[in-house]
């Protein structure tokens, strides 16, 4: 390991140190001050919230910040097992003997990395739902909805993330020194959108397409995103400014 690699692997050690620990600090202090005022109805709600209720509400708090305690620890130990411990290297290696070096195999070693660290979330996600607020009669999630709600976001994110991750890394394999520029363009946009637009009014965007009387209106905003994100990228990567990334395209039309 050079030392380069040994100040980076430094460096990034005591930040995740220093954030897990001061995650930890400021959730032991919100546990001891919920304790401290367990007893106590604060002056504002004495009237209207009874000792008991605010007693069962400081216990809930106290159990579900100890168990986020738990997560953060747990999470540290994974992040380190999958960079230090080199776990990402070994899936690397076992994706790129499977499905090469290609796009299909860094997005599926991108999708992998995902799916290790939401299974490591999900028993601590069910474990809020059906065991502490299950316990206090905070729940009104069954377990059939959990479930459904868990099928339904790993698939939005795939329909979602995919295609994203595939941009991202096209720009990076493409759009030569600024790949990060246009990288960055393309996810402030999709953040901007993501922000605008809820599901029921992406319904109402699409339900106006097919609507006569708005469709010009509609297709002027996706002209003007197409103009201002791909047009400049697809130009940049067609007719590049340096003349050996233009002889390289024009070796591959000769190839193909």
């Amino acid at each position: 390991m050079s030392n380069l690699n040994l100040v980076f692997s430094a460096v990034f050690v005591v930040a995740l140190v220093a954030m897990v620990g001061t995650k930890l600090w400021l959730a032991s202090r919100q546990i001891r001050h919920v304790a401290a005022n367990r007893n106590d109805v604060p002056q504002q709600f004495t009237g209207t919230i009874p000792l008991a209720a605010h007693q069962r509400a400081a216990d809930y708090t106290v159990e579900r910040t100890r168990l986020t305690m738990i997560e953060v620890v747990v999470s540290a130990a994974v992040l380190i097992a999958l960079t230090l411990l080199g776990g990402v290297q070994q899936l690397d290696l076992a994706i790129s003997d499977w499905l090469g070096r290609g796009y299909a195999g860094q997005i599926a070693l991108v999708a992998a990395v995902v799916a290790i660290t939401s299974l490591i979330d999900l028993p601590f996600d069910y474990a809020r739902h059906f065991v502490i607020e299950e316990k206090f009669g905070f729940n009104r999630m069954s377990k059939k909805l959990f479930f459904v709600d868990l099928v339904k976001g790993v698939l939005l994110g795939i329909a979602v993330g995919l295609p994203l991750l595939f941009v991202t890394l096209w720009l990076m394999d493409r759009a030569g020194p600024l790949w990060w520029l246009w990288t960055w363009m393309v996810w402030v946009a999709f953040q901007l959108l993501s922000d605008k637009f809820t599901l029921s009014e992406l319904r109402a965007a699409y339900a106006a397409i097919l609507d006569p009387s708005q469709r010009r209106s509609v297709m002027l905003v996706i002209g003007w995103l197409l103009v201002v994100i791909f047009v400049p990228v697809f130009m940049h990567i067609v007719r590049p400014n340096n003349p050996q990334v233009a002889i390289r395209h024009v070796g591959q039309a000769e190839r193909l």
